[in-house]
C-alpha cells in the first residue's frame, strides 16, 4: 500500500512542476545521441502537434475518434445489411455449383491473413515486455543509486540523534546549544527523508509498472488474440463442414467491436508517446518543466548543466552540524562535560559523512543516473515501448479489417450451406453438373410427354 502512496506522490510532485511552456535557452548534450526511428516520425505525424502544445490533449484524440466513428459507422451499415438480407443478391444460386467457389477462396485468404495479423499482437507483446524491462531496469538502478545515498543519511540522521539523545541527558541545558542541535538534527532529516522518498519512489514505480504489464496488458493482448483465434476457427468450420454458421457469425461481431476498440486505444497510445518521443524526449521534457524540474532533468541527463539537487543539501547540514559544535566549544564548562565530547564526536562524523555524500552524489553519481535516464526514456520508451504499442496496434486495426470482411464473405457463402442447397467443392463439381443435367433432362421429357397428351386430345 506504501508503495502505491509514495508512486501517486512521485507523479503528482512531477505534474506539480509543470505551470506552462517556458522557453528553454538552450539544450545542447553531446552524451545525448537519441535520433527519433522513422517509426517515431510516422507516428508523430499522425497528431502533427507537439506535445508542448496546450492543445495537445484534445488534438491528439481526434484521429483516434474519426477512426472510430468511422469504424463504428461501417461496421453498423453491414449489421443492417445482414438483417436485411442483402446479401442474398451477393450469394451464388443453388444450381450453379462453381459460382461458390470465388466467395470460399476469399473467406479462406481473409482467414490467413487474420490468422497472420493475430500472432503478430503476439510480436507486438514481446517487444513492449522488452522495452517495460529496460524502463523498470533503469528505475531500479535509480533506486539502488539512491539506496546507497540513504544509507549513508540514514547514518547521519542515527548520528545526530544519538547526540541529540546524549544532551538531553544533561540536565543544565543550554537553550542556545539545543536550538543549534535541533537545527542540525532539522537539515540531515530533511535530507534523509528527500533521498528516501526518491528511492521509495523509483522502486515503487517500478513495481507498478511491472505489476500492470505482467498483469493487465498481458490479459488483455491474450485475451484479444483468443478471441480473435475463437472467431477465426468459427467461421473456418463453418465453412468446411458447410454450416450455417450463425454462432460464430455473432461472435465474430462482438470480436470486431471489441478488436476495433482496443486498436483505437493502442492508436491513442502510439500518438501520445511518438509526440513526446519526437524530436527528442529530454528536451521535450526540459522545455515542458519549470523550476528545479529543468532543473534536476537537464543536469542528470548531461551532468553539466542545471543544478545538482543533492548536492545542495550538504552545506547546510555542515553549517547547522558546525554552528552546534561552535556552541558546546564557546562555553567551557559544557565542553567539559564527557558526552558533549561524545556529541562533538557524532556531529563531526555527521559532518564526515556530509562531505562523503557530497562526494557520493558528485559526478560518478550522475552518470549513473544518466545512463538510467537514457535507459529509460531514449531506449525504453521511445525505443522497444514504442515499437511494441505500435506493433499491437497495426497487429490489432489490421485484424479487425481482416475480421471485417471476413463477416461480410462469411455471410455471403453461409447462404449456400442449407439442407436444400447442393454446394460442392471443385473435386465434387462434376457430381453437381451430372446432377443438374439429370434434372434439365427429367424437366425436358415431362414437358414432351405433356406435349403429346396435348395432341392426342387427353388435355
Amino acid at each position: 500500500m506504501y508503495k502505491n502512496f509514495f508512486f501517486l506522490f512521485f507523479l503528482f510532485y512531477l505534474f506539480s512542476c509543470i505551470n506552462g511552456i517556458q522557453p528553454l535557452v538552450n539544450y545542447s548534450n553531446p552524451n545525448d545521441t537519441y535520433t527519433a526511428s522513422a517509426d517515431v516520425k510516422m507516428g508523430a505525424q499522425m497528431t502533427d502537434v507537439s506535445i508542448l502544445d496546450p492543445l495537445f490533449p484534445t488534438k491528439v484524440i481526434e484521429k483516434p475518434i474519426l477512426l472510430a466513428v468511422l469504424g463504428f459507422f461501417s461496421i453498423t451499415i453491414v449489421d443492417i445489411a445482414l438483417c436485411c438480407g442483402c446479401t442474398k443478391q451477393c450469394a451464388p444460386s443453388p444450381g450453379h455449383a462453381h459460382s461458390v467457389k470465388g466467395p470460399l477462396i476469399a473467406l479462406y485468404v481473409l482467414l490467413f491473413l487474420c490468422f497472420v495479423t493475430t500472432h503478430v499482437i503476439y510480436y507486438g507483446y514481446t517487444t513492449l515486455g522488452s522495452g517495460i524491462g529496460l524502463v523498470t531496469g533503469g528505475l531500479d538502478d535509480i533506486s539502488d543509486a539512491f539506496g546507497e545515498v540513504e544509507d549513508i543519511a540514514f547514518n547521519m540522521q542515527g548520528d545526530v540523534i544519538r547526540a541529540k539523545f546524549l544532551f538531553d541527558q544533561d540536565t543544565s541545558q543550554s537553550s542556545d546549544v539545543n536550538t543549534a542541535l535541533i537545527d542540525c538534527l532539522s537539515a540531515v532529516s530533511d535530507y534523509y527523508d528527500s533521498v528516501k522518498l526518491v528511492s521509495d519512489a523509483a522502486e515503487a514505480t517500478s513495481d507498478i509498472i511491472q505489476v500492470f504489464f505482467d498483469t493487465y496488458i498481458a490479459l488483455a493482448m491474450f485475451a484479444m488474440y483468443a478471441f480473435l483465434m475463437i472467431g477465426i476457427l468459427g467461421y473456418l468450420l463453418s465453412a468446411l463442414c458447410q454450416m450455417k454458421g450463425y454462432t460464430a457469425a455473432f461472435f465474430g461481431h462482438i470480436t470486431l467491436y471489441v478488436v476495433f476498440v482496443c486498436g483505437v486505444i493502442w492508436m491513442l497510445f502510439t500518438a501520445i508517446i511518438a509526440s513526446l518521443c519526437y524530436p527528442n524526449p529530454t528536451e521535450n521534457l526540459a522545455k515542458a518543466w519549470t523550476g528545479v524540474g529543468r532543473d534536476l532533468i537537464l543536469y542528470y541527463s548531461s551532468c553539466s548543466q542545471g543544478r545538482q539537487w543533492l548536492w545542495e543539501y550538504a552545506p547546510a547540514i555542515k553549517t547547522a552540524c558546525q554552528n552546534t559544535i561552535d556552541e558546546i566549544n564557546s562555553s567551557p564548562t559544557e565542553s567539559s562535560e564527557s558526552y558533549y565530547v561524545d556529541i562533538e564526536y557524532k556531529l563531526n562524523m555527521t559532518i564526515g559523512n556530509a562531505t562523503l555524500s557530497s562526494s557520493a552524489t558528485s559526478i560518478e553519481f550522475c552518470r549513473e543516473m544518466q545512463a538510467a535516464w537514457f535507459q529509460i526514456f531514449n531506449d525504453g520508451i521511445c525505443g522497444d515501448v514504442y515499437s511494441g504499442v505500435r506493433n499491437a496496434w497495426i497487429a490489432q486495426i489490421s485484424s479487425s479489417v481482416f475480421l471485417f470482411f471476413i463477416v461480410i464473405v462469411g455471410s455471403i457463402v453461409s447462404r449456400h450451406f442449407t439442407p436444400n442447397a447442393k454446394i460442392y467443392n471443385e473435386q465434387g463439381s462434376e457430381e453437381a453438373q451430372k446432377e443438374a443435367d439429370k434434372e434439365r433432362e427429367q424437366a425436358r421429357e415431362q414437358a414432351i410427354e405433356m406435349k403429346e397428351e396435348i395432341n392426342e386430345g387427353h388435355i
